[in-house]
């Protein structure tokens, strides 16, 4: 039930339940059936898409995937400040706008420390307009993991506590950012399957129709960008199991546009209830705060290109990145600015993300990275 009466938030058409569908201490109680005049008579009700048709929808799970290092938490965050400032699109992909009181946004994560959401937050504030600045302030809520003792969402161990996180936030969106702190091994189906089931189980019992974004980490490679973005292409992209993918309802891949230039490719890789996107190319604009759609974009030509492209040797290795920790620098930042000489931040974010997959390093519940157990010294 909603816990805001001036806020209203639409329920999906459901049959009428009977006294055989009624739990008992001895009789499990039995999934809702649906027949054929149910479907009939079943209307989407109004309000519950937010962004384009069914991309981020209430009561859904939807992904936003993307490579180590591109910016995936500002993606998410300028996504919630275009909403709470009322753009109608975010993207180039229309953005459904309430009548009444503005969303509500939580994000759970231990990805970015309070200097980076300070300094976010203070640039987003820049570019929200005097008569938005009230729905901005009462419509962003972070959890302040980094205040934390323990700073863990790790699932299902930590359900408790993100169930009550959210039910004091009382959120229209979760975003959780990234999804390998939820989840020990994000290979083993019985880990991923346990950590998304807590997830569902967390927000609905919290917030019954708030949509999820979990944000998760792809593969890299330019054949694998090449051949999988188009409508509906790239569910092979995504890192780890597969079950996650399987059990959204849609999402969001954002890959670069070029080795060297800050632009994105952003496309649709999976969205069962909606049609099909165009994938696009967008600018970030941080004066603005908020990603700008580049015309004349060609996705033939682009995805060519990318297979033309001859391989570059890797400049930075996992080695490298865990030479780094074991010196005792252990926050991103400090990894990144130390091999800031030797290749980009994309590099060595995927170094970073190959060390922790291949157990050379392990991140900590506060965002910091200790060695690992296949770590050797040399």
């Amino acid at each position: 039930m909603n816990a805001d009466p001036s806020n209203p938030r639409p329920v999906p058409f459901m049959p009428d339940s009977t006294a055989d569908n009624v739990r008992t201490p001895d009789k499990p109680r039995p999934f809702a059936l649906w027949g054929p005049l149910d479907f009939a008579k079943h209307e989407t009700p109004p309000g519950l898409d937010i962004l384009g048709e069914a991309i981020l929808r209430r009561g859904n799970l939807a992904l936003l995937m993307g490579q180590p290092g591109l910016g995936k938490s500002t993606m998410a965050f300028a996504l919630a400040v275009a909403d709470l400032r009322r753009d109608s699109s975010f993207c180039g992909i229309p953005l459904h706008r309430l009548a009444g009181p503005a969303r509500r946004w939580l994000f759970i994560g231990t990805e970015n420390g309070v200097e980076r959401w300070k300094r976010d937050v203070a640039d987003a504030s820049k570019a929200i307009p005097e008569d938005r600045r009230e729905d901005f302030n009462a419509g962003l809520r972070v959890a302040a993991l980094f205040l934390d003792d323990e700073g863990d969402i790790t699932l299902p161990d930590r359900e408790g506590r993100i169930r009550e996180t959210v039910r004091d936030a009382n959120p229209d969106v979760v975003v959780v950012d990234p999804w390998t702190e939820l989840c020990l091994d994000e290979v083993k189906s019985e880990a991923v399957r346990a950590c998304i089931a807590s997830l569902r189980r967390a927000v609905r019992q919290a917030a019954r129709d708030a949509a999820i974004l979990l944000v998760i980490h792809a593969k890299a490679g330019r054949e694998l960008v090449a051949d999988g973005m188009g409508n509906f292409g790239a569910t092979n992209i995504q890192r780890g199991n597969r079950l996650v993918t399987n059990s959204a309802r849609s999402a969001l891949l954002v890959v670069p546009h070029d080795d060297d230039g800050p632009d994105r490719v952003v496309a649709l890789a999976k969205c069962n209830d909606g049609p099909p996107l165009d994938p696009r190319r967008v600018s970030w604009d941080r004066e603005a705060f908020r990603y700008r759609v580049v015309d004349g974009f060609d996705l033939d030509a682009w995805r060519d290109g990318l297979r033309e492209k001859p391989k570059a040797n890797r400049k930075v290795t996992p080695e490298d990145v865990a030479a780094v920790v074991a010196d005792g620098v252990r926050d991103t930042k400090g990894i990144v600015d130390r091999l800031a000489g030797k290749a980009g931040k994309r590099s060595v974010m995927e170094a970073l993300a190959e060390a922790l997959r291949s157990g050379l390093l392990e991140k900590t519940g506060r965002g910091l990275y200790n060695l690992g157990p296949n770590y050797r010294r040399p």
